[in-house]
């Protein structure tokens, strides 16, 4: 057996020390462990950089079984790349997995567009026919009264309890009626959606009462006793622009939509001045201005749509207004249009659409995006806005799921590839070895002949 050994091993010399001379060193430290590996019948981790194929794979026979092996392998990393879905994030929704709603003032859709888009001529409002002239609009968005609390609380309850009047919490049988009402962020809390309302000028948080620029009637979440309250739930209902802000506009917004995780539905109350709205008191006065409500809109909206949630993420910005003017400019009728854009890296772009919707449509959209079942028969029966929709970018479908996915395929294809190549290297230097032995010089074929002559036995 010693003496097999021995002259197997003086061959394995003689042929490397051949292709010295043909092929370079690089060649034989290639060749080398399969030669080892042809007459010796060992596993590749001896070799030291092909440690990684050192799974029981490899036997005696590997010349002629190891070929079908990277074959399998690759075929199961397909398997899994294709059939091993990667699991659904419970955050995901179906149009958009983040967005940020605006609600602006008492603004028809000609007061900021003049006459019927497209295109959307601005009046004064250049940030705002902007976006209407890049993504969405919607030339058909309806209020749901002619004072500002009826549309906020059909916003996020689904109706509007009856309110005619702009009433305090628990001030009037509709408001009290509202307080013990089921709405969005009963939702929210159900199916696990993460949630902020921020309100600009609010003294703290949840302030049951006007102050300043700040209208609690412009803050639906304040007519509803199970925000009001649950202190995590008002821990929720937030000044976005406290004094620390300093010359940022709504920085707690700002912020949050520049943070690891931010708030899946984020609501943005502007005080009366930003909101177009206008006011007067012994404190403050701000005239009803397009023009004063757009600039305001154009220091924050860039922001909005420059922040990280909104360049990595499928995240939407939804602007509109509570009521309008009592005018469509769309038919001429008296219906009350109002300016309603969507956009964001989700939304389309260039699309006008003259389809009837209102409030409640903005509401069973949310719903439907993230399967939640509606709060009343008004959302329940609204058309969703999904027309609005469709411009997802490539790394939107990637979650974490997804990217383990595509990893666990790629370190199980790795060997099969590597595999593939070692191959057709040790075929490659077979044949070439071949060669080297019809090319030796007298020299080397003496050596190999010596080496390979049976010694008489004693």
């Amino acid at each position: 057996m010693s003496q097999e050994r021995g002259i197997l091993s003086g061959r394995v010399r003689a042929i490397s020390s051949a292709r010295v001379k043909r092929f370079g060193v690089s060649r034989i430290l290639i060749a080398r462990p399969f030669d080892s590996l042809s007459y010796r019948g060992v596993g590749l981790a001896r070799s030291t950089s092909l440690r990684f194929w050192s799974l029981g794979l490899i036997s005696a026979k590997w010349k002629h079984r190891l070929s079908l092996k990277p074959l399998c392998f690759l075929f199961i990393s397909l398997v899994l790349l294709v059939h091993v879905p990667p699991a659904v994030d419970a955050s995901s929704g179906r149009y958009f997995d983040n967005v940020v709603v605006i609600i602006m003032e008492n603004k028809g859709i000609q007061d900021i567009c003049h006459n019927n888009p497209p295109p959307c001529y601005p009046q004064g409002a250049g940030q705002l026919a902007s976006l209407a002239n890049t993504y969405g609009i919607a030339l058909q968005y309806t209020s749901l009264g002619h004072t500002s609390l009826p549309n906020y609380l059909g916003l996020i309850a689904g109706t509007n309890f009856g309110c005619e009047i702009d009433d305090l919490p628990k001030m009037s049988p509709c408001t009290l009626q509202a307080w013990n009402a089921t709405n969005l962020v009963d939702l929210f809390e159900t199916s696990h959606i993460t949630w902020r309302a921020y309100m600009e000028d609010m003294p703290d948080n949840c302030h049951g009462s006007n102050s300043g620029k700040y209208a609690v009637r412009h803050n639906p979440f304040n007519y509803f006793n199970d925000i009001v309250s649950n202190s995590t739930r008002c821990g929720n209902v937030v000044p976005a622009n406290p004094t620390s802000c300093s010359n940022q506009t709504d920085c707690v917004l700002v912020n949050d939509l520049n943070s690891l995780f931010p708030p899946q539905f984020m609501w943005l109350t502007p005080n009366v001045c930003n909101d177009m709205h206008g006011a007067s008191t012994p404190v403050f006065s701000c005239a009803e201005s397009v023009p004063f409500g757009d600039q305001y809109l154009a220091r924050l909206v860039p922001n909005i749509l420059r922040s990280t949630t909104f360049t990595t993420k499928r995240a939407a910005l939804f602007i509109t207004f509570d009521e309008g003017n009592g005018y469509c400019p769309l038919d001429g009728s008296t219906t009350d249009c109002m300016y309603a854009v969507w956009s964001g890296p989700v939304a389309k772009r260039n699309w006008v659409s003259s389809k009837f919707y209102d409030h409640y449509s903005f509401l069973r959209t949310v719903e439907v995006n993230w399967g939640m079942k509606p709060i009343d028969g008004n959302d329940a029966n609204a058309p969703i806005m999904s027309e609005f929709f469709g411009n997802t970018p490539w790394w939107s479908a990637l979650t974490a799921q997804s990217v383990t996915t595509i990893l666990l395929a790629i370190s199980v294809a790795t060997p099969a590839l590597v595999g593939s190549a070692v191959i057709i290297r040790r075929r490659m230097a077979n044949k070439n070895s071949g060669k080297a032995r019809r090319d030796v010089d007298p020299e080397s074929r003496e050596a190999v002949s010596s080496s390979t002559s049976v010694p008489p036995s004693d």
